[in-house]
């Protein structure tokens, strides 16, 4: 799991892109308005994460449709250089994103 991902989501106000590190149970990542940092585990194939969102630039909106910073736990399969799953509001389980990570290379 550990390496340089691109993270791509489609929630209920449309899709979006960005990069994230996984790094040693760690990630850190963002997109043009947020910025993510959080835990992960692998269990098997399975890949669970828990992410903190904080928006740094107001304004730009997400695909959540919400403002400001939220937490989210994700739960995706692995399949080689791909992950793919959902996450979900920690505080609102009835509302989330599904993604997909794409591993781009190892880190040095």
């Amino acid at each position: 799991m550990e390496g340089f991902w691109i993270v791509q989501y489609v929630g209920m106000e449309g899709s979006g892109g960005g990069v994230a590190v996984f790094l040693r149970g760690h990630f850190y990542g963002g997109d043009s308005g947020v910025q993510y940092t959080g835990t992960y585990k692998v269990e098997g194939d399975q890949f669970l994460a828990d992410a903190q969102v904080h928006e740094f630039l107001p304004g730009t909106g997400n695909v959540l449709g919400i403002t400001g910073d939220f937490r989210l736990a994700l739960k995706g399969t692995i399949a080689g250089a791909v992950v793919e799953g959902t996450a979900k509001l920690v505080d609102q389980p009835g509302v989330g994103i599904a993604f997909k990570l794409k591993r781009i290379s190892d880190l040095l």
